[in-house]
């Protein structure tokens, strides 16, 4: 087995950008390259992956996740509402929390995601306009 180029990991690099573009769970497999990775976290995604694709198609979807503290839900909720609004910012999302602690902390989560490079290669055309 050949060893991979630094052109050979540029290409799979493009093509993760790409499949990030539609694929919720390779979108935060790219942006969030630490996180852990168990069978709950891809389940919500998929999850919600269904719920954004539901939507489009004009439905009404509701979509509810329960999980103990420390599983993750705030994240993936935060990374959801990014990818969102880079397949589609004209979509008005909101994210309602019960404490405003946790509010400003998911604010500034998508901030910082908004800035990364790796964000600006996926949604290229994304811009998020000032309140």
């Amino acid at each position: 087995m050949r060893e991979l180029t630094k052109a050979d990991l540029i290409k799979i690099e493009d093509l993760l950008i790409r499949r990030a573009r539609t694929d919720f769970w390779c979108y935060r497999r790219l942006i969030n390259p630490n996180m852990k990775v168990g069978w709950w976290q891809k389940e919500i995604a998929s999850k919600l992956q269904n719920f954004y694709e539901r939507f489009k198609r004009g439905e009404r979807p509701r979509e509810i996740i329960q999980a103990p503290p420390q599983h993750g839900k705030s994240q993936q909720v935060v990374d959801f509402a990014t990818w969102v609004a880079g397949n589609n910012p004209d979509i008005k999302t909101f994210y309602g929390s019960f404490s405003d602690r946790l509010g400003v902390r998911a604010n500034l989560a998508m901030q910082r995601i908004y800035d990364l490079p790796k964000y600006k290669r996926i949604f290229p055309g994304t811009v998020i306009a000032p309140p």
